[in-house]
């Protein structure tokens, strides 16, 4: 669904596919980003959280939701928010906003398998490595690039305990969270949802009123979604229409060199 929703846009969009990892990708783009041979032919920026402006409107949802909150009659200075969590741009834009005065009490921080700040959380020791693919594939990163920021909004690791709770989850378990979610509520959850919402059941304190993030629509883990809860998850036709466009993708090599190579030739 992703692939077709990039390779389908045309005109000036071009789609790069790159033989290598997601870890390969992430560091041909940063040595892009500080290399003056570039600098010095072309504006690089990123609608990745590299790039600060990915964070600012990020800000939004969790205003959105304490406002949602006030309406509703309910004390949103309790409001709890369970963030699923891979690079950390999402929780960092939550820290931001609560710096900035929006009363959140605290944070819960859903991981997948791999659990790099949960465990940080844990044990004080924010330990990198190689990311194992799950189920939450968005979520799938060994080195989340925004707990330097992290660390400059709240200093320590002490004070990140203060308002934050880890929490990590298998595939197996986000797959049941989406079935027993489906089954008793008849709501449909992504994978990435369903580790937030996961975190919320888990470790929502009484008194506290709690608001998991969703990530997108479960129709972009369709075979996930469908496996777990039994049904066929309609594909709707803002995404459907990706599908019948004609794709068009230009295949790399992982590797800076080739990146560089391709950047100057546009």
């Amino acid at each position: 669904m992703q692939r077709a929703q990039f390779s389908t846009l045309g005109k000036n969009i071009t789609a790069i596919e790159v033989n290598g990892t997601i870890t390969d990708c992430k560091k041909m783009a940063l040595e892009a980003f500080h290399d003056p041979d570039l600098a010095d032919k072309m504006l690089l920026t990123s609608a990745k959280s590299v790039n600060i402006a990915r964070l600012l409107p990020q800000m939004f949802y969790y205003f959105w939701a304490y406002a949602q909150l006030a309406k509703q009659g309910k004390n949103p200075g309790e409001m709890v928010v369970a963030v699923p969590c891979g690079n950390l741009g999402n929780l960092t834009a939550g820290v931001m906003a609560q710096r900035m005065g929006l009363p959140i009490k605290r944070f819960l921080i859903a991981d997948n398998k791999n659990d790099i700040f949960a465990s940080y959380l844990r044990t004080g020791k924010f330990v990198t490595r190689e990311a194992e693919r799950s189920v939450a594939i968005a979520m799938d990163c060994g080195n989340p690039r925004n707990f330097p920021r992290l660390e400059q909004l709240l200093g320590s690791h002490a004070n990140m305990c203060k308002i934050m709770e880890g929490f990590s989850y298998s595939d197996e378990r986000i797959i049941s969270t989406i079935a027993n979610t489906w089954h008793r509520e008849h709501y449909l959850l992504n994978p990435h949802s369903a580790t937030a919402y996961q975190a919320l059941i888990d470790g929502l304190r009484p008194g506290e009123i709690g608001v998991a993030l969703g990530t997108s629509h479960p129709a972009k883990a369709k075979l996930t979604v469908d496996r777990a809860t039994g049904t066929s998850v309609d594909i709707p036709e803002t995404l459907m229409r990706f599908f019948n466009g004609f794709g068009h993708i230009t295949t790399i090599n992982s590797g800076y060199t080739s990146l560089k190579k391709f950047l100057l030739m546009q």
